[in-house]
């Protein structure tokens, strides 16, 4: 509380204005690891991309993303769901053309329904909303893993919870 009272004074704004809560300073490792993996993939593509034809055109992270608050439409569930993208970025490409990828880092942690459920919420998403939000036809979703065995243990639930082509794996 002290430290956004400081950027509240420093910045000459109302605190209310400084976007903390204290539920802010919920850093766990494993969050924090979470986190790292997301700044991680952000430091290898732009590393990736040096030298090529090809741009980051725009990164929103994860707190940009809450913010916007997506929900999508869960058949399963019959309601509006929150859609909670680790992360998102454009590729723009010398000819224009724009590739759009959701990012999500898998830890392990959650069970294969839960894949499958938020693969489908994406995929609502791109049916409904997408376009809307980003001014872009589509989109893909990247998983970033920790190995071999889970990645194609996500590939086979995305495969079966939808028809698979919204998923590229890493």
């Amino acid at each position: 509380s002290r430290g956004a009272d400081a950027v509240a004074g420093r910045l000459g704004v109302d605190r209310e204005d400084v976007d903390w809560l204290p539920r802010h300073n919920r850093a766990t490792a494993f969050f924090m690891e979470h986190t790292l993996a997301i700044a991680r993939l952000w430091a290898a593509l732009t590393a990736a991309l040096r030298g090529t034809e090809v741009t980051i055109d725009e990164w929103i992270g994860e707190g940009a993303l809450r913010k916007r608050d997506i929900r999508v439409y869960d058949y399963d569930a019959n309601r509006r769901l929150p859609l909670r993208p680790d992360g998102y970025f454009e590729l723009l490409y010398p000819t224009d053309t724009v590739r759009c990828l959701f990012v999500e880092i898998d830890m392990g942690t959650e069970t294969s329904d839960r894949v499958a459920r938020k693969m489908r919420a994406y995929d609502s998403y791109r049916r409904r909303g997408f376009e809307e939000d980003f001014k872009f036809e589509k989109f893909g979703v990247l998983v970033v893993t920790s190995g071999r065995k889970r990645m194609e243990n996500l590939m086979r639930v995305t495969r079966h919870a939808i028809d698979g082509r919204l998923g590229h794996f890493a």
